[in-house]
């Protein structure tokens, strides 16, 4: 379960960093040092949804730290629908195979451990 918590936060990284690169741009538009394309609005907005995404996968790395069943669908479908887009996009660009096997390599990591499993049968033993 660490490879996949691990995996996670690498995941993590990447949103988290394209947010914080548009909230700076939003910022340094509204106070007048820069003249970008987009407005402030739009960049504030993109930012928004970057900063989010980043933050819900590092809440699912910190939730898998605790086997729970709602964490692996989570995981599952999250990683299910990034490899379905990434089929498509293998489709217009060949370079998003990366994406597709880390995706993949994900899902392969969380179906397959019985961490998930076996949790509930656990915690009523006590």
């Amino acid at each position: 379960m660490t490879a996949v918590r691990v995996m996670l936060f690498l995941s993590s990284v990447l949103p988290l960093l394209a947010g914080i690169s548009f909230a700076v741009s939003a910022v340094l538009s509204v106070t007048g040092m820069w003249d970008g394309v987009e407005s402030p609005l739009v960049n504030s907005i993109v930012a928004a949804g970057f900063l989010g995404v980043g933050a819900g996968l590092v809440l699912l790395g910190v939730k898998a730290g605790r086997p729970r069943p709602w964490v692996m669908w989570t995981i599952t479908v999250v990683y299910g629908v990034s490899a379905l887009f990434n089929m498509v996009a293998i489709l217009i660009a060949p370079g998003a195979l990366g994406s597709m096997v880390f995706s993949v390599l994900i899902l392969v990591l969380t179906l397959s451990s019985k961490d998930y499993f076996y949790s509930e049968r656990r915690a009523r033993r006590g």
